[in-house]
């Protein structure tokens, strides 16, 4: 953990992202590089002007380096290198530019989610990185503290384990110090044996050598409501979770239960982007069903 990137649109949000980073950063002499984006989807401004000149891109850019200055000069005694990158490129570009030719390693952000038709139709500027962004990211949804970071959620879909992930996992168990909560939400459509897959998931994550780590298996109506009710009854003080990065209609349809945590749940989200190409880990335990499609058309008569 050596280099750390920060979105900012220089709000309360943001600049609390900025102060759980500086924590980081700080514990593990890493630096920090401030991002905004001139944009129109990410700067208000621009977003909500109706005809955007070069004068306003030009008072917005000033704007912007004015108070990444004071943004720096704040939390200078932090003893924290920070430095700022500036541009006109959509945020996630300038991100996914950053972590592949300067080998960035993680993401801290804020967001404050999104619900009805915004979240729909666009969904929240951290959803967006937490969906394409090629490195881990951490998003907070207000003020966090590392060390009360204690207990992390893991929800694991027994269906679509991936070993990186997993190793991932292992290295923020070592990189925080953290107790591991993994976790099956398991539903009306599951038919396996819960004695054996805990038994072979518990197997497969010692593994990999995690040690602080408990398996439980929750019951309920959907994974997110289980994930969420799990937060909330046990004092979960952060979620880990992997994304599929879906795109196009697949995304639209389908969504990603990743990000649908991220615009909704309160403690912060600490997300890894999947290959899709990576071969997934088979249980034993896990046998495929063989589902005959229950669509019928029914011809109603027309009076």
């Amino acid at each position: 953990m050596k280099k750390i990137l920060v979105p900012t649109d220089f709000s309360k949000l943001s600049e609390d992202a900025l102060a759980f980073a500086i924590e980081v950063a700080q514990k593990y002499e890493a630096t920090i590089t401030l991002v905004t984006s001139l944009h129109y989807d990410f700067y208000p401004e621009i977003h909500n002007a109706a005809i955007v000149t070069s004068t306003l891109l030009k008072k917005v850019e000033e704007s912007s380096k004015e108070q990444m200055n004071q943004l720096i000069a704040r939390y200078h005694v932090s003893g924290v290198s920070i430095d700022e990158y500036i541009s006109d490129e959509t945020l996630i570009t300038i991100l996914n530019e950053k972590i592949t030719h300067e080998a960035y390693d993680l993401v801290i952000m804020g967001t404050s989610g999104s619900s009805g038709i915004d979240e729909f139709l666009e969904g929240s500027n951290t959803e967006k990185v937490v969906r394409k962004a090629a490195c881990p990211v951490i998003s907070i949804s207000g003020k966090t503290v590392l060390d009360e970071i204690k207990r992390v959620m893991i929800p694991i879909d027994i269906d679509d384990i991936r070993m990186s992930f997993l190793q991932e996992v292992a290295s923020m168990e070592a990189l925080f110090n953290v107790q591991l909560d993994f976790v099956w939400v398991r539903t009306v459509h599951n038919i396996e044996n819960e004695e054996e897959i805990s038994r072979e998931t518990t197997k497969l994550i010692q593994s990999l050598g995690i040690k602080a780590f408990t398996f439980h298996i929750v019951r309920s109506v959907s994974p997110s409501v289980g994930i969420l009710r799990y937060v909330e009854e046990e004092n979960i003080d952060m979620i880990a979770m992997a994304t599929h990065a879906r795109k196009g209609i697949a995304h639209w349809l389908l969504g990603s239960l990743t990000e649908d945590t991220v615009n909704h749940v309160k403690v912060p989200v600490w997300s890894f982007k999947m290959d899709s190409d990576e071969k997934r880990i088979d249980l034993d335990s896990v046998e495929p069903i063989m589902e005959v499609s229950s669509y019928t058309k029914i011809e109603m008569p027309v009076d």
